[in-house]
């Protein structure tokens, strides 16, 4: 799988405080989430008896070494994805942008052009798309106590940087 370019240019470091989950490639080309839901699950049952998930969570793939495509031209794993977010309807909020990982998320789901190496975004979906996903984080953010607003503008600054806070946080 190509590797999915790091924002800081470190691709090796992992940030402090974000917990890698390891997805393997049988699981995707199954689509079978329920490795990983039992994971993020324990994570988040953790998190109810007091200990916040205030971490971030990022998806390294297994299994994908000679395949040079990104993640998000992989069929089985963009439905894989697709699977997961139907589970996890605030799964925005849990990723790590480490490796731009909300980007490369948010391209299972909204269309996009490349220009160059970047990817673009179109305008309506992207905003259709933020505004229900952000809804969703907010409102998990808030359920468990924490405030949404640094979340919510790393994911702003990976999808749509410039855009100003939505005005209800």
């Amino acid at each position: 799988m190509a590797p999915v370019p790091a924002a800081n240019g470190n691709p090796g470091e992992m940030p402090h405080g974000v917990i890698v989950l390891t997805v393997k490639r049988r699981d995707m080309m199954r689509c079978d989430i329920s490795p990983i839901t039992t994971e993020i699950d324990g994570l988040i049952a953790r998190q109810s008896r007091g200990g916040a998930l205030m971490h971030k969570i990022y998806l390294e793939f297994q299994g994908f070494e000679g395949d040079d495509r990104y993640p998000r031209e992989i069929p089985e794993v963009r439905e894989w994805f697709r699977r997961l977010e139907q589970r996890y309807p605030f799964l925005l909020y849990l990723l790590s942008s480490h490796r731009n990982q909300i980007r490369e998320f948010a391209a299972m789901f909204v269309p996009y052009n490349m220009e160059g190496r970047e990817l673009v975004f179109e305008r309506e979906p992207l905003e259709r798309y933020l505004k229900e996903k952000l809804s969703k984080s907010v409102s998990y953010a808030r359920a468990i106590g924490v405030d949404p607003r640094v979340s919510v503008m790393k994911i702003i600054d990976q999808l749509a940087p410039g855009h100003p806070l939505p005005p209800n946080l």
